[in-house]
């Protein structure tokens, strides 16, 4: 009997220490899955802080390349920034610039409300990330407002140039005219009826100055002709008689043959220096 009472009591010792043993492993695995859980929320934290500054770094990276590719074309351009390709990239530059600045307040609300870990470093990085970018978007802008003054500089330019173009290209149609004027001759080659007829010749002589340019002086009869282009003329007549009045040295008229003269302008300067108009009497 006794050794059943000892049996028994020793078999209720070992059946307590047992559910005492299972309690405190089941506590200690419950404080293991914690633990478990607690870093792999810092695992996943630690990551995605990392990947934003990597992604912000590289984002800073592309801006950096696309203002030195500018800075290239703008010495291309003799120092255009209207070129096409620029405004693209200025454009690129303001959305990597708007999105780096998404990622920057992603991080910093992240690590505000994060309970789980608090690192200075993360906090200053993140700090100087902002910094960074704000120092380009206000690069950017002051960039940005450089295309603003340069395109206007250069529209003014432009205008003063056509300006300048239109003048140039006035200025040298009245010169043309003038020097057309100046080159300008006219000469008929008709009988004595005929230039009479058409009021060149009256009884007072050969343009009369009370007649010559009154409505009754006829100057379709006459040629236009370039002064200086024009030197030889061939006067189909049996005679030819010069009623204008021309310096003898500076031109020659022969007789080739029974029906026709040759009148050669050898100097002439001096053959028009008295008069644009060349009158010939013929037969």
């Amino acid at each position: 009997m006794r050794n059943k009472i000892f049996y028994y009591a020793v078999t209720a010792v070992l059946i307590a220490v047992c559910c005492a043993c299972g309690n405190e492993a089941d506590k200690i695995k419950a404080e293991n899955d914690s633990l478990k859980e607690y870093c792999a929320k810092i695992e996943q934290d630690v990551n995605f802080y990392f990947a934003t500054m990597n992604e912000i770094h590289s984002n800073l990276e592309n801006i950096k390349a696309c203002e030195d590719k500018i800075i290239e074309l703008s010495l291309e351009n003799n120092g255009n920034f209207t070129n096409k390709e620029i405004k693209t990239l200025l454009s690129e530059i303001a959305s990597i610039i708007h999105q780096s600045k998404t990622k920057i307040d992603q991080l910093n609300e992240r690590l505000l409300k994060n309970q789980t870990i608090n690192i200075s470093e993360l906090n200053a990085a993140a700090q100087r990330l902002t910094q960074d970018v704000e120092l380009k978007n206000a690069h950017i802008s002051d960039m940005t407002e450089e295309l603003k003054k340069r395109a206007e500089l250069i529209s003014q330019q432009d205008l003063a140039i056509r300006g300048l173009k239109q003048e140039n290209e006035i200025r040298s149609r009245i010169i043309n005219e003038k020097e057309q004027q100046i080159n300008t001759g006219w000469y008929v080659f008709a009988s004595r009826k005929v230039l009479s007829d058409n009021a060149v010749i009256t009884g007072s002589g050969i343009f009369n100055s009370s007649k010559m340019f009154r409505e009754d002086f006829n100057d379709s009869i006459f040629t236009k002709i370039d002064l200086l282009k024009n030197k030889t003329f061939k006067i189909n007549s049996k005679s030819a008689k010069i009623l204008t009045i021309h310096p003898k040295n500076s031109y020659s008229l022969k007789k080739d043959n029974e029906n026709s003269f040759t009148l050669t302008i050898l100097a002439p300067t001096d053959f028009w220096s008295v008069s644009r108009y060349l009158v010939v009497q013929t037969k």
